[in-house]
């Protein structure tokens, strides 16, 4: 009887932890990690990256960071600001390493790509964006 007491205790604290951190990722406002997010973004590319649209997050065992009006820029010499726009950009991110503080990217969706190639004057090489190497997992600290 005392050990049913203890198991049954031991779900309800389970059940409260659980429910309580649901609420605190339900009421993360993402707009506020914007800076961070550019930032590493920016400095991952080698270009400047401007995430200006609405961030929203889905709760799942693999969680989709969804965020709007995405932008990377073209150099100085570029007939236009921006090399690429994304209107849509969701990157879906295996739960259980991000809780033990490692980003693996599961998936990423693009919605409403607009690219723009073209070469500098006197057909010097452009210069790309950095690339990372593809792995089916990228795993980003």
């Amino acid at each position: 009887m005392r050990a049913a007491k203890v198991i049954g205790w031991s779900v309800v604290v389970l059940l409260v932890l659980i429910t309580v951190l649901v609420v605190i990722l339900l009421s993360l406002e993402l707009s506020t990690y914007r800076d961070p997010l550019q930032s590493g973004i920016t400095k991952a590319v080698g270009r400047q990256v401007s995430l200006r649209g609405e961030m929203s997050l889905q709760l799942s065992l693999h969680p989709t960071i969804a965020i709007e009006d995405v932008h990377l820029a073209n150099p100085p010499w570029a007939s236009r600001p921006d090399f690429a726009r994304v209107g849509r950009l969701e990157v879906q991110l295996a739960l259980w390493p991000l809780l033990h503080g490692n980003l693996d990217i599961l998936n990423v969706g693009v919605d409403g790509l607009d690219v723009l190639f073209e070469a500098r004057a006197g057909n010097l090489p452009v210069a790309a964006p950095k690339t990372v190497p593809f792995r089916e997992h990228a795993n980003l600290r």
